[in-house]
């Protein structure tokens, strides 16, 4: 038997054994890694769709709200308040800021109402001084 043919067959499968091994984990890695780029881009997405469809909603409830405050002062002759829309794109950031996060709890909608209320109060404050 010749000892240098076996220990080259054995060294060459040993090394081919090795490679395959150093590929598989390699190939898993990237796998894992493309797959966790994938959730974060999707996430963004998300966060960036909810928050376009909350602008969007915004200049739409705005028209409607400045519609109906016109329709209803034209009718009973009496004023009414219009607040200025960068109101209402801030109050809809805090809603689409809400909407973003994960975990809801009943608190956290309490702070958002109240939230909202104090942009009312400081736009309030603002155009009485």
């Amino acid at each position: 038997m010749n000892w240098d043919l076996l220990l080259g067959l054995v060294v060459g499968l040993s090394g081919s054994i090795l490679s395959l091994i150093g590929t598989i984990v390699t190939n898993k890695q990237n796998h894992e890694h493309e797959l966790e780029v994938i959730n974060k881009k999707h996430e963004h997405e998300v966060k960036t769709s909810i928050r376009n469809h909350v602008l969007e909603n915004s200049f739409k409830d705005y028209e409607l709200k400045s519609k109906m405050a016109l329709d209803m002062s034209e009718d009973t002759g009496q004023g009414f308040k219009l607040y200025p829309y960068d109101m209402y794109i801030l109050s809809y950031m805090k809603i689409a800021e809400y909407m973003n996060k994960e975990d809801h709890s009943p608190s956290d909608l309490g702070f958002l109402l109240s939230e909202l209320d104090d942009i009312k109060r400081e736009y309030d404050n603002f155009q009485q001084h």
